[in-house]
């Protein structure tokens, strides 16, 4: 039966196995080695160090796939941002969409005391009276518009959000489990 000799790739040591086999153990460093045999040569490398390197390469992939997801939302959630008048900005939430109300109630104020003046007040209804009727329903109309619009933002953004934690999670449960 013919035999093989190469070297530990690990300590150096010299290795007599016989031809075909595919993997040995050195007898001096204990290291588990994978046997290469070209036309020309025969050599080994050791298995955890390939196997570690592996792993490392996983390890990248996933963290590579975590920094995209995160450079998507960011530029996602740029989207959804709101822009003030003062040049500050912020995200969509529940309680910033209800703020919107407000001129709602604005106007609804302006029409019930542009009615009760006109009401209480035993006057005929002149034209300053129906222009603040008329600009409290459009007031009341503005808020209403911008409540629906702000409270969609706020659901779509919501939602967008959601979607972005779930894929990150998951995504880290796949690291962690391998």
């Amino acid at each position: 039966m013919k035999t093989v000799s190469v070297c530990c790739d690990s300590c150096g040591a010299a290795l007599d196995f016989p031809q075909g086999v595919k993997f040995v153990t050195c007898n001096y460093c204990k290291s588990k080695l994978k046997v290469k045999v070209t036309d020309s040569t025969a050599y080994t490398e050791v298995i955890e160090e390939v196997r570690a390197m592996s792993e490392d390469v996983k390890i990248i992939k996933y963290q590579n796939e975590l920094e995209r997801l995160d450079r998507e939302w960011e530029s996602q959630k740029a989207l959804f941002m709101i822009s003030r008048k003062n040049g500050a900005s912020y995200l969509p939430t529940d309680v910033n969409s209800m703020s919107s109300f407000i001129p709602v109630l604005f106007g609804g104020l302006i029409g019930i005391a542009a009615l009760s003046t006109a009401y209480f007040g035993g006057s005929r209804v002149n034209g300053i009276t129906i222009f603040m009727f008329i600009l409290s329903i459009l007031t009341v109309l503005f808020g209403i518009g911008l409540l629906q619009n702000r409270y969609k933002m706020t659901k779509l953004f919501l939602r967008a959000e959601a979607k972005y934690k779930k894929s990150r999670r998951e995504l880290l449960e796949q690291m962690h489990a391998e």
